[in-house]
């Protein structure tokens, strides 16, 4: 893989959205009496000021993270944690709230602080209990963190917040510069309605359904961005056709798309993403191929992708790097000693 010469920060951000989302109308008297007159309201508007912690100092191998937030009226729906990857485990090394038996009160802010160590990626998340976010519908929720007193994210810069949860991963090193972080996820309502095509993303140029989020992943004839820093050694394939999603024993998974050029130019292409869904690797599974259009997936895995001109073939392959035909696609039978024009390949597994 090349290496990148400039900046090795990375930033993402994820949305988990829930379809019937609990809304406060729904929530039980109980819990509402608890928030006016009961043991939540010891905490309510509360400030924690921790003053003493401003002068903090981090090491020359330090980051300063610094988390800053306000709930909204239902404070106790809101928890969050910070979380660093070694080893390939994640381990919490910052949450909140302290005491899972002192929740947040009422419009409580909160702020919080602690050096990163480079050479580690670092993954916050803040979950909303009831799934309808903390803002703006019951209050003025709203968080931010930043990295060395520069900014990565500002919850009151996009609106609406998450329904569920969000997610921020990041990676430090040494010799990266900190700089404001962008993010190219679009926010939106949490009912998500199929065809029903009313959110505009003006920054990708396409119009998604409400409770969805979209993403760049990669652009045709350009190098793929991998979450550790590095790029592609391929330059993402043009004429995409059909794509499948195909799971990976890791946790991960492998999206499998055609290039349907013609004259031996096309072939089959995989997209990889990490458990968390990170983009972690791209290449070429199959090349040579002329108009491969529809593929498929067997019941074990493998993607089955066909021709579709006179004479053309259908070819297995399998997605999972750690398989021992990974790399080592084969022809199949399925299209005849003398191919055919074939427009897609399904696989029916009811009676094998």
């Amino acid at each position: 893989m090349m290496k990148r010469s400039t900046t090795t920060l990375k930033f993402t951000v994820y949305f988990w959205l829930l379809v019937d989302s609990t809304t406060a109308k729904q929530r039980s008297s109980k819990i509402r009496e608890e928030l006016d007159n009961g043991p939540l309201r010891k905490n309510a508007n509360t400030i924690i000021d921790h003053r003493h912690r401003f002068q903090l100092s981090c090491a020359d191998n330090e980051h300063l993270f610094e988390l800053k937030l306000t709930t909204d009226i239902y404070g106790f729906e809101t928890s969050w944690s910070l979380e660093q990857r070694s080893n390939g485990k994640w381990t919490e090394i910052l949450f909140g709230p302290k005491d899972v038996n002192a929740p947040y009160g009422k419009s409580e802010s909160v702020k919080e602080m602690k050096c990163l160590p480079d050479g580690h990626k670092y993954r916050f998340t803040i979950k909303d209990r009831f799934s309808d976010g903390f803002c703006c519908d019951f209050g003025e929720g709203k968080y931010s963190f930043s990295l060395d007193g520069v900014e990565q994210y500002n919850s009151e810069e996009k609106g609406k917040t998450f329904t569920d949860s969000e997610k921020h991963v990041f990676e430090l090193d040494q010799t990266a510069d900190i700089s404001p972080a962008s993010t190219d996820v679009d926010r939106a309502p949490s009912n998500y309605r199929f065809g029903d095509l009313n959110i505009r993303n003006d920054q990708l140029g396409i119009d998604i359904s409400s409770g969805l989020s979209a993403r760049l992943l990669a652009s045709t004839g350009k190098f793929v961005d991998f979450v550790e820093g590095s790029i592609s050694n391929l330059a993402f394939h043009d004429a995409l056709d059909a794509a499948q999603v195909v799971p990976l024993p890791d946790g991960g998974w492998a999206y499998v798309s055609n290039s349907e050029r013609s004259s031996g130019r096309g072939g089959v292409y995989a997209l990889y993403f990490d458990s968390d869904g990170n983009v972690v690797d791209y290449k070429a599974l199959l090349t040579g191929l002329s108009r491969a259009c529809g593929n498929g997936v067997t019941p074990w895995n493998t993607v089955v992708s066909c021709e579709e001109i006179s004479g053309g073939q259908c070819y297995q392959m399998d997605p999972d790097p750690s398989g021992e035909n990974h790399l080592k696609p084969v022809m199949t039978k399925l299209g005849g000693p003398d191919g055919g024009s074939w427009e897609s390949v399904a696989v029916e597994n009811s009676n094998p």
